[in-house]
């Protein structure tokens, strides 16, 4: 896809399984396309109050009640549109309620929402909005009319290894990287972008023994990781990433 396009388009839903690079995705975009990122991340619980006036956690925490209330995301994305580019990552968005969905809809056609007794209107031309969905249940239809849809597979070995070396692994010990993950995971699981990373980000510390790259995996995989297959190639694994005296 070319800046150009990306530029044109909107309002996107991007569909797919978990971790398949949905929301890496979309802050690519707003990278490339020099926009602000915003983004928020839906739940059983959430509700259309929350996406206007929303709850700040830490000050709950710190019952610091005239904090307690925040401005939600699609009255940020309203104002910081009003100001420059922006683009609004709905994470999880197939996790809320079904009536999210309309609210949605009308703020994307109209570019309207009321917050603090007053009507705010999003410049639509510098509005992007990424709607990620994991397929846990239908979006409504007129919704997924005023977006372009993208639906995203399970990653593949190339894939993967773009991405590897975008986080700044080598070429060589991103396929050794790979080699590693999948082998580690339970029959049947496809490792994902997260996956991935999560290992990177903890295997760049130094490692020596088995037990220090099994907890590793186990914090990066939990339960997808399967131990007995893991040690049974633990000799060439250890070859193979050159872990010894903590070098990669």
């Amino acid at each position: 896809m070319n800046g150009k396009f990306l530029r044109s388009i909107h309002a996107v839903i991007l569909e797919g399984p978990a971790g398949c690079g949905k929301t890496f995705l979309s802050e690519k975009v707003a990278g490339e396309l020099g926009l602000q990122y915003l983004y928020y991340q839906a739940h059983a619980w959430s509700t259309a109050e929350d996406l206007v006036e929303g709850l700040d956690v830490p000050s709950i925490v710190l019952q610091q009640g005239e904090n307690v209330r925040k401005m939600g995301k699609l009255v940020e994305a309203a104002l910081l549109s009003q100001q420059g580019g922006v683009l609004l990552c709905l994470d999880e968005w197939d996790k809320g309620s079904p009536k999210l969905d309309a609210l949605l809809l009308d703020f994307l056609q109209s570019g309207r929402i009321f917050y603090g007794g007053r009507e705010l209107r999003a410049n639509l031309s510098l509005l992007y909005c990424y709607v990620i969905t994991n397929k846990e249940r239908e979006l409504a239809d007129p919704l997924k009319s005023r977006c372009y849809h993208l639906e995203m597979g399970a990653p593949k070995e190339a894939d993967i290894q773009v991405y590897l070396e975008m986080l700044g692994c080598s070429r060589a010990m991103g396929k050794n990287l790979q080699m590693v993950v999948r082998n580690s995971c339970v029959a049947g699981y496809v490792p994902s972008y997260r996956d991935f990373k999560k290992v990177w980000d903890l295997i760049q510390c130094q490692v020596e023994t088995l037990d220090e790259v099994v907890e590793i995996l186990r914090l990066s995989l939990g339960r997808k990781f399967h131990l007995s297959s893991f040690t049974s190639q633990w000799g060439n694994i250890k070859s193979e990433l050159k872990l010894k005296g903590g070098k990669r």
